[in-house]
């Protein structure tokens, strides 16, 4: 299975082995990683970090050295360029970003001016985050996403970018090329955000891992598989507003697909939802506070 076509079955794979506790794997996984070139290597380099004790992200090389049985001491790690969203690394192929709209965006953020506001705004491997003019929720959520759209590669990573409150807003309806037409577009979008009340974090969920439609079949060949989900506060609008509900239902949902929904709460926000959909869906959840 970590050497299948279909990318649902390498993530389900890893997922596997990684419970197993079976270090002999390892190999396996390795040659797994170096053969995927979408949202499934989340699985198999968290079954690799679990397995092994390393992280080196997608250094194939350092991989395959310790795979050959080399001291980690010895081996140095390269990490590769390429587009982060709050250090996490956006490995999908077709990648929706989703982004709060709250009216709590306007709210300072209680990070501060110093060195834990420049912690918050490291890029792995590249250039931080310009942080002196990152004052509010709104504006240090903006800088992390319109960063990781300038950087997605053109022609490789397909994306979309869906920005909710009370009223769920896809941008472009459908998966687009990352080109600097669409990125300017999408960029532009963020900029011009003017804050309502109101969140309906649910319907934001649904309508990323439906993108593609909203059978299996079509999404298993055409949706999602990587989402990126930012909220400062808890669902409060929609058909389903509480919480425990919103977690069950998506990540459920997200993790018979095989998406990894990484999860960003900024300030105050539904802790256990947002840990929950990211610990169902294999994603990553980061909880940014002061």
């Amino acid at each position: 299975l970590t050497k299948h076509k279909d990318w649902q079955l390498r993530a389900a794979a890893a997922r596997g082995l990684a419970g197993l506790g079976d270090k002999s794997v390892v190999p396996a996984l390795v040659e797994s990683l170096a053969a995927s070139d979408g949202g499934e290597r989340h699985a198999i380099l968290s079954a690799l970090h679990t397995l092994s004790g390393q992280n080196y992200g997608l250094d194939i090389a350092a991989w395959r050295k310790l795979a050959a049985g080399t001291d980690p001491s010895a081996i140095k790690v390269r990490i590769p360029k390429g587009p982060y969203a709050f250090q996490i690394p956006i490995l999908g192929k077709r990648v929706v970003l989703i982004v709060t709209n709250s009216q709590r965006n306007e709210d300072p953020h209680r990070f501060g001016a110093g060195p834990r506001l420049e912690e918050l705004c490291e890029v792995p491997g590249a250039r931080p985050l310009l942080h002196t003019r990152l004052v509010t929720v709104g504006t240090f959520i903006r800088a992390h996403i319109s960063r990781c759209i300038n950087d997605l590669p053109t022609s490789k990573q397909k994306f979309e970018l869906i920005l909710f409150n009370n009223i769920v807003s896809p941008q472009f309806g459908k998966f687009t090329s990352a080109n600097s037409g669409t990125k300017k577009t999408a960029i532009a979008a963020l900029e011009g955000l003017v804050p309502a009340a109101g969140m309906n974090h649910y319907d934001a969920l649904r309508a990323a891992l439906d993108l593609a439609g909203s059978k299996d079949k079509q999404a298993w060949k055409n949706g999602p598989d990587e989402i990126l989900f930012t909220a400062c506060n808890a669902p409060n609008a929609g058909e389903i507003k509480e919480a425990p509900v919103v977690a069950a239902a998506i990540g459920l949902h997200a993790r018979l697909r095989m998406v990894p929904v990484h999860t960003v709460g900024v300030e105050s926000h539904a802790y256990e939802m947002m840990e929950t959909i990211a610990t169902q869906s294999g994603g990553v959840y980061r909880k940014l506070y002061d």
